[in-house]
């Protein structure tokens, strides 16, 4: 019956951090501020937010938003940064809100659209304003 004490807080930290950062591919460049699993969910939401052939003529790819904000994230105070990090891992896994086994930076387009349209008509104001934050970072 020990085992189970200590078994399973030791199996969800496992599963844990396995669902939180596990899985990513590499980046395929240096990156220093920005780890696999958020280069991977900057990449997915700047698409999101600025894609190809969308309103604005330069999308998020055109112009190195993930370099840039690398960079940018470089010269912030460490306490800001680590809350830039925290958005972008509360968003990463906002799918699994809906029980969906996929990360956000998993999902195709369109579903990253029916996300972010749902954070952004939500009734709840902080899921509003949380995507809110995240237009704010990536309008930098």
């Amino acid at each position: 019956m020990t085992w189970v004490w200590i078994g399973v807080p030791v199996l969800v930290a496992v599963l844990t951090y396995v669902r939180l950062f596990a899985g990513y591919g590499a980046p395929g460049r240096q990156l220093e501020h920005l780890r696999p699993w958020s280069h991977a969910f900057t990449s997915a939401a700047g698409d999101t937010l600025f894609p190809a052939g969308g309103a604005l003529p330069p999308s998020a790819a055109d112009v190195d938003v993930v370099g840039y904000l690398d960079d940018w994230m470089g010269r912030l105070p460490r306490q800001q940064r680590t809350l830039i990090k925290l958005l972008f891992l509360m968003l990463e896994q906002a799918p699994l809100l809906a029980l969906s086994p996929r990360r956000f930076s998993g999902l195709p387009r369109e579903a990253r659209e029916r996300v972010f349209a749902t954070w952004e008509g939500s009734r709840l104001y902080y899921r509003r304003s949380i995507l809110a934050g995240l237009r704010t970072v990536f309008s930098f």
